[in-house]
């Protein structure tokens, strides 16, 4: 009789556990749906987009803002239609963009980082040299 109660015991404590493990299996898939779910909504604010695509788009939308180009955009407007100067902005702004890549990938080739940033640096101080010296000789009223 104590061997029945026993197995009775035995199976009640395996079926307490094999629930436990089916409530934390439960949970754990609720907690990686509600990551998918984060994961699924940040792709929809960011169009399906990389996280790079987003950065990179927004650092050149900083950059443009204000600029002079957005002046004579607005301008161009004016005079020709948006639908015109919409496409052609996106392409000369695509086309430079291009240009700027295939040029440094083909410096980053022939040359270190060290001496880009050299390069850079060097160029930078020069361009304030120029405009310091030529705002002192014609300087603007």
């Amino acid at each position: 009789m104590s061997n029945l109660f026993q197995n009775s015991e035995e199976e009640e404590i395996k079926k307490q556990i094999d629930d436990h493990e089916n409530l934390q299996r439960s949970s754990e898939s609720l907690l990686s749906g509600q990551v998918k779910q984060r994961k699924t909504c940040w792709q929809k604010v960011f169009c399906c987009c990389s996280a790079d695509l987003a950065f990179f788009t927004s650092m050149l939308i900083g950059q443009e803002w204000g600029d002079k180009s957005q002046f004579a955009a607005i301008a161009l407007t004016a005079k020709y239609g948006l639908l015109g100067v919409i496409v052609g902005g996106c392409m000369a702004h695509i086309l430079c963009i291009a240009i700027a890549l295939v040029v440094a990938k083909c410096l980053h080739a022939m040359l270190s980082e060290r001496w880009i940033t050299l390069i850079g640096g060097i160029l930078f101080v020069l361009f304030g040299f120029y405009e310091l010296f030529f705002s002192i000789i014609y300087p603007s009223e």
